[in-house]
């Protein structure tokens, strides 16, 4: 499976790359064995149809994951559905712009975070099996991340 590291040409996307100084605003997972990708948008966690999400995505980087077949089914209908965190997504706001304006370092750990709602970088990394706090990541964290970059 292919992680992709995306932008989107909104407000949303736009100001977040704006305020952390980084290219993309969004990871979702290519299953590449099925047209499918999935990824956790604000309004929750689904699946699309693979060629309609390339259309609306631009793709700014992408990291090769080996995976289980039966691992992925098992994250898809435990996954697919669930909520987008919004008060985790919050927090994340303030701090990267507490972070943007007087330089207060981001925590690593996201004091509002649900266990069962997911921000895209949470989904992905659960997914994937990154054993971190991931509601304090920006995409391009995680990326950094999975690649071993510092």
């Amino acid at each position: 499976m292919r992680i992709l590291f995306c932008r989107h040409h909104s407000m949303s996307s736009d100001l977040l790359e704006w305020a952390t100084e980084e290219p993309c605003s969004h990871v979702a997972i290519d299953l590449e064995f099925i047209p499918i990708v999935m990824h956790s948008t604000l309004r929750k966690v689904h699946l699309s149809w693979a060629p309609n999400f390339y259309m609306k995505w631009q793709i700014v980087d992408y990291v090769l994951q080996k995976h289980n077949e039966l691992d992925i089914y098992k994250a898809l209908r435990k996954y697919e559905e669930a909520s987008y965190d919004i008060r985790a997504y919050l927090y994340f706001a303030w701090r990267v712009a507490l972070k943007k304006f007087f330089g207060i370092p981001l925590p690593l750990t996201n004091k509002w975070a649900s266990p069962k709602d997911f921000l895209c970088t949470e989904l992905v990394g659960t997914v994937v099996k990154v054993d971190r706090d991931l509601a304090m990541m920006t995409p391009w964290m995680l990326r950094n991340y999975l690649k071993g970059v510092k």
